[in-house]
């Protein structure tokens, strides 16, 4: 039966006094057990693992999934642990190693499968077998919870605690403890990286992950000075935290932490952690997934930073099985860049489905041609999600339908703020109003920049065209129209007519108009 390591055997070795011995994982190391009250030595190629611990037994699964999903990241650990410790880590690697690694401490330890025994129990529903076996709904599981979890370790605030002194610090069979700050009164959890550093992770619902240094994206991580007395409580943290092991590289520091009269208590849930977790933890999911891309372009980029979910740019390292729920509503991302830094904001969700229900009832209003109750409801929609281009789509067009054509505008510039790479609909519908406040000129821009992003808009065609016949520019005109043409043959002088209700005083170009439809070569 193959060995599983709930705690990476690299990870391990950064706590022993050997730093020359290759491969890692035979580097050797203390273990203080607390249920046999003793201490030994060994490689850490033979500690934090059990047998057999994540294989698979359905059919349809490899049975080694669950354990590659860990394997993959744990290539590139100890030198991404190294970089992170020296102030050098970029932001690819903090998002694809750092961040799994802190977040499958939660879902690869042996006590996963009792506290998902305990969910399912307190929701009063036995094994969900679907041809399983309990060991694989458990298993399956650890993947659907490192799925909701890497999102919001990263979106936690980060911190590399240096701690100075000969005492050397442990760690344990969970690799982390849980942890408050008196100072602050903020909690998380707290890893020891090796012996004279630690990382904080503090849950936070909103706060800057990435910024720009010398044109690249880097991690927002802050670093720290530890006291004696700090790494002396970390210890014993990590002790008390201990489900078995304790584990170091000084002998005397282990057996002094090594404890057989305690019982211990059961690992924490991510959430009591502080961690999102239900609905939240749903609408988020796919946050680190989102992020994990964006960090690897180029910050001068000048696309849309909108922070679609891009499934082939996942695949370009390390990313877990998508594990995609049926039943999952469409969430915008909680993410945004500021200028040269990322920003996350986990909303609350509760806000995007009543905003959602104003928005449904005003799409209603506005196709029953009830544009003043549409707006109404549309403002209370974005009172509660002020920055869905959806809405205010819909708000500016309702405008436009009132004749209130300068508002409209503002709105129509709010909603292509937060959409300019892919808005060929809101440049067309700006371009109505800019021409509807005498505007001809500034309307075929927006024309273009419409024609730019889908050039076969036969609607920014035609309204061009006729402004272009209104401003006498008879050979470019047609060009234009014939463009409208090929587009929507069926239809384009149906199109053409339309837009040419939308101005005012032309009933004198009716010859013109009917001459372009009449013979398209022929110049008015």
């Amino acid at each position: 039966m193959p060995r599983h390591y709930y705690l990476p055997a690299t990870f391990l070795a950064s706590f022993s006094t050997d730093t020359s011995t290759e491969p890692r994982r035979d580097r050797r190391i203390w273990a203080g057990d607390n249920r046999q009250h003793k201490t030994f030595q060994a490689p850490a190629s033979r500690l934090g693992a059990e047998k057999n611990l994540y294989t698979l037994v359905a059919a349809e699964h490899d049975p080694q999934m669950v354990d590659d999903t860990w394997r993959e990241y744990e290539g590139g650990l100890s030198n991404a642990i190294e970089a992170l410790i020296g102030v050098r880590v970029d932001a690819r690697t903090w998002a694809r190693v750092l961040v799994p690694f802190v977040a499958c401490m939660l879902v690869r330890g042996p006590d996963f499968a009792g506290r998902f025994g305990r969910r399912l129990a307190a929701l009063k529903i036995g094994d969900i077998d679907g041809g399983y076996t309990p060991a694989d709904n458990a298993n399956l599981a650890r993947l659907m919870e490192l799925q909701r979890l890497l999102g919001p370790v990263a979106v936690g605030k980060w911190a590399v605690v240096r701690f100075g002194g000969r005492r050397t610090l442990v760690t344990n069979d969970l690799g982390y403890a849980p942890f408050r700050d008196p100072v602050n009164g903020e909690s998380g959890m707290v890893v020891p990286l090796g012996p004279s550093h630690a990382l904080t992770v503090t849950p936070r619902r909103e706060g800057k992950v990435a910024v720009v240094k010398s044109g690249e994206w880097f991690p927002d991580i802050a670093y720290v000075r530890g006291t004696a007395g700090d790494r002396d409580r970390l210890n014993r943290a990590m002790s008390a935290a201990a489900q078995r092991f304790v584990f170091g590289g000084d002998k005397r520091v282990v057996a002094g932490l090594t404890d057989a009269a305690r019982t211990a208590s059961p690992p924490p849930e991510p959430g009591q952690l502080g961690f999102i977790t239900g609905t939240d933890a749903l609408a988020h999911e796919f946050t680190w997934h989102r992020l994990v891309t964006a960090v690897e372009r180029d910050p001068s980029d000048g696309g849309p930073w909108d922070f679609a979910l891009d499934p082939e740019g996942l695949t370009r390292g390390w990313a877990p099985m998508l594990v995609l729920p049926a039943t999952l509503p469409e969430f915008p991302p909680a993410l945004r860049r500021e200028g040269q830094s990322i920003v996350a904001e986990f909303y609350d969700p509760a806000d995007r489905f009543e905003a959602a229900r104003h928005y449904d009832r005003g799409v209603v209003h506005f196709e029953n041609g009830e544009y003043d109750e549409a707006l109404e409801t549309l403002d209370a929609s974005l009172e509660l999600i002020p920055d869905r281009v959806a809405t205010l789509y819909l708000k500016s067009t309702a405008l436009t339908n009132l004749g209130r054509h300068g508002e409209a505008l503002k709105v129509y510039d709010a909603a292509l703020e937060l959409n300019p790479g892919d808005a060929a609909e809101i440049l067309f519908n700006r371009g109505i109003a800019l021409e509807e406040l005498g505007r001809p000129h500034e309307a075929i821009a927006a024309y273009d920049e419409a024609l730019a992003t889908e050039p076969d808009h036969g609607g920014a065609l035609t309204n061009k065209g006729a402004i272009l016949v209104e401003q006498g520019s008879g050979e470019e005109a047609l060009r234009v129209l014939d463009a409208a043409l090929e587009v929507r043959p069926g239809d384009a002088e149906a199109q053409f007519r339309d837009g040419w209700k939308r101005r005012k005083d032309l009933s004198h170009k009716g010859t013109v108009l009917a001459s372009l439809f009449a013979d398209p070569s022929t110049e008015p």
